[in-house]
């Protein structure tokens, strides 16, 4: 409501459903004939199961994945290139890339300087999201995002790839310096750290 609010040309926006939740309206996509249809990575394994890239193809319609969210210190780079020769706009796409790469330096370039103490750091995914504790990123993501700029991800060793889930214990155990706490339903987050039985914010 907000961004429709903020964005009222939203609602001119025609839908045909997601991938991953099954809601999918072939029909409804070939219709608006698009030159090509963008998903993130994270739909891959639902199109493929569903056939979807067999049933546009059959329309003519090609279907690209790119990813900034499982993998992006892996895959951001070539995604933006994705979108410079979809929309032709390389020269736009290699300047992102460099800004990118530099304002990332900017950080590590003086960690690797300093090389300051490593806080423990435990992130908090979409705090107050569920009445579940404890999501929290592996080894990408915000995870690495801690790493390179000088902490010590907690879920780093825990958790196999960019997304899971922590058990309370485990926080406790790891006594974090620091938490971190994403986006979320904050109306229903207990602050302090009191749901853990940690009180550090």
């Amino acid at each position: 409501a907000a961004y429709l609010e903020k964005f009222p040309r939203m609602a001119e926006i025609p839908t045909f459903g997601g991938f991953k939740d099954g809601t999918f309206d072939v029909e409804q996509a070939v219709s608006l004939k698009p030159d090509v249809i963008l998903m993130n990575i994270e739909s891959k394994q639902a199109t493929e199961d569903a056939k979807y890239i067999e049933k546009l193809a059959s329309a003519g319609i090609p279907l690209v994945y790119v990813d900034f969210r499982e993998r992006p210190f892996i895959n951001t780079e070539p995604s933006m290139r994705l979108f410079g020769k979809l929309f032709g706009k390389e020269e736009r796409a290699e300047e992102f890339i460099a800004f990118r790469a530099a304002e990332i330096a900017r950080v590590t370039d003086v960690i690797e300087k300093a090389k300051p103490a490593r806080p423990k750091v435990f992130i908090e995914r979409a705090g107050g999201y569920s009445e579940d504790c404890c999501m929290s990123f592996g080894d990408d993501n915000f995870g690495k995002f801690v790493e390179m700029a000088g902490g010590d991800n907690i879920a780093m060793d825990i958790i196999p790839g960019t997304f899971g889930t922590l058990n309370p214990e485990q926080i406790i155990a790891s006594n974090p310096d620091q938490i971190i706490v994403t986006g979320g339903w904050w109306e229903a987050y207990v602050p302090g750290g009191a749901w853990v039985g940690v009180g550090l914010v």
